[in-house]
């Protein structure tokens, strides 16, 4: 083996080492490969481009090339220019499930996020209630503080007192 051969193939094999290295990111509630992130897109992206309607695949003379409607212009979306219609459809496919699936996760995480806060309220707001060393009036003023979207019914239901002094404790608000 000539002094040349054995550099070429060190050289080969760090090339090969860097193609391979995965950078690895926390995503949430899971690890992923940084090269595949889907962070680069706000949710509204997503939503625009997890729609077909904003996707085409056009001949320009020579090749058909892939271009995506997103934020109020057509912009291209793949540099790779292809020679068979076939082809920018089946990326287009495989990406249009990505997206989607990126949009609900992200959709699901908001949901619950959402869900979590409303039911850390409600908590609050039912022990409030069980607190005797308040007044009634403080009770009624501290839920409605806490539950904003509430109706007086269901707060005179919450804390068994009766709709009209509910009415008359929030009447002075």
């Amino acid at each position: 083996m000539t002094l040349l051969q054995f550099y070429e193939r060190d050289i080969l094999k760090i090339v090969s080492m860097k193609r391979n290295k995965k950078e690895i990111i926390n995503n949430g509630d899971r690890l992923e490969d940084k090269r595949f992130s889907l962070h680069s897109w706000s949710t509204e992206d997503l939503n625009q481009l997890r729609d077909i309607q904003n996707h085409r695949i056009i001949h320009n003379k020579f090749n058909y090339v892939w271009d995506c409607f997103l934020n109020g212009e057509w912009a291209k979306r793949s540099i790779q220019q292809y020679d068979d219609i076939k082809t920018p459809y089946t990326h287009l496919y495989f990406w249009l499930g990505i997206w989607n699936k990126e949009y609900i996760r992200r959709i699901q995480h908001v949901e619950k996020k959402r869900l979590k806060n409303e039911t850390a309220r409600w908590t609050e707001a039912v022990s409030v209630v069980h607190r005797n060393h308040i007044k009634k009036s403080e009770r009624v003023k501290r839920i409605k503080l806490l539950l904003p979207n509430i109706t007086k019914k269901d707060i005179a239901e919450l804390t068994e007192m009766s709709y009209k002094q509910v009415k008359r404790i929030l009447k002075d608000e």
